[in-house]
């Protein structure tokens, strides 16, 4: 479901080498890498142009613009798997080593790519990075809405009529991205679930209940006295807030839309981080397949309530245990479809249709484009 960063390297690649550069000659440093999944042929064309022309004019390589600064720019093509995105196994990738998490301390910033000091960040921060430096930070602060500051690419995907990727203002609340610019469900009804971060933060529900939970100030003058739930496309696209509500905010929000089998996804999200657990760590590793056992029991005995309970305690023994024990962000997020599941969707129908093959299943972000 993310794939923001995708279409910046495409369509902006020019951006992203020069926030590399600028990153390199700010830090004294002498090369820089793009790290990018081998399987997109594109944006590895894009980029290497890009380096070529910043070469050609004397922004990049040896001797910039006549001075005594060198700084070279490579593109580097991923093995692949998901497990890349962490940073120590991408620093372990581009060292030519399995692509696995490195437990720390050590910190990157002090003992990186080949136990030097690094700076690792994202496509879409190297690409901010160029025009805040000549328009300022206040150009870029004061794009933001409700109070925040600042503007954001994200992806949509899912049951929508125009998914793809869209720089918006933070703060910009999450049924206006869905309406006015992913052009709302393809039903033009409200949404079953939504995934605000990719399979990572689970699935909510569009009514979120509340059940206690410390709301802002200016989010509590919003509701009504009373209320006991949510509406969550009325909240701010602010990583903060969301924060606060104890919710995760990614880069990638998939909507799913009325009808859709959220146990059937819970499961097939639950497949996903068992395959692209790396493997390195007992708790993820064991885990995970797990997580995946419990899905298929629920799958196959569709909710019944003896199931249900004698389950309910170990999923959340395990997801506590992973979290706490886990040596990377996979361990702690592949829980967190099943234990939202759990939470929000359990009461869902009992007798569902016979699906046929395929359906159900989350669409890819080629498929979903």
């Amino acid at each position: 479901g993310t794939f923001k960063d995708r279409e910046i390297l495409l369509h902006k690649p020019y951006l992203v080498v020069e926030g590399v550069i600028l990153a390199g000659l700010v830090l004294g440093a002498t090369r820089g890498y793009i790290f990018i999944r081998h399987e997109y042929a594109a944006q590895i064309e894009a980029l290497r142009r890009a380096i070529a022309e910043a070469e050609m004019q004397g922004v990049c390589g040896s001797q910039i613009l006549g001075q005594n600064r060198s700084f070279s720019v490579e593109v580097v093509e991923s093995p692949g798997g998901y497990i890349c995105g962490e940073q120590g196994a991408l620093i372990e990738a581009l060292e030519e080593k399995r692509a696995q998490p490195r437990n720390r301390p050590p910190q990157l910033e002090t003992n990186g790519l080949w136990n030097k000091p690094t700076l690792l960040s994202n496509v879409e921060t190297f690409a901010w990075a160029v025009p805040i430096a000549i328009l300022g930070g206040s150009w870029y602060a004061d794009q933001g809405l409700n109070g925040c500051k600042g503007l954001r690419f994200f992806s949509i995907s899912g049951d929508v009529k125009r998914p793809g990727a869209y720089e918006v203002p933070i703060g910009l609340p999450l049924g206006e991205l869905l309406n006015r610019c992913a052009g709302g469900t393809l039903d033009g009804q409200p949404p079953a679930a939504v995934a605000p971060s990719g399979p990572s933060g689970g699935f909510l529900p569009v009514m979120l209940p509340l059940d206690g939970k410390r709301l802002p100030d200016t989010l509590k003058a919003t509701l009504p006295p009373g209320a006991t739930h949510l509406d969550i496309l009325d909240l701010p696209l602010d990583l903060a807030l969301f924060r606060q509500l104890g919710l995760m905010l990614g880069a990638g929000i998939v909507i799913y839309g009325q009808g859709t089998d959220m146990l059937d996804q819970a499961l097939n999200c639950a497949e996903f981080f068992r395959n692209e657990s790396c493997g390195k760590c007992v708790p993820c590793r064991i885990g995970s397949q797990k997580l995946v056992e419990i899905a298929e029991q629920f799958a196959h005995s569709r909710g019944k309530a003896s199931d249900f309970d004698s389950a309910r305690g170990i999923v959340r023994e395990l997801a506590l245990a992973m979290e706490m024990t886990s040596i990377c962000g996979l361990g702690v997020a592949a829980p967190n479809p099943l234990i939202s599941w759990m939470k929000y969707f359990r009461s869902e129908p009992a007798q569902r249709p016979a699906k046929t093959e395929g359906q159900g299943k989350p669409k890819s972000a080629e498929s979903s484009r």
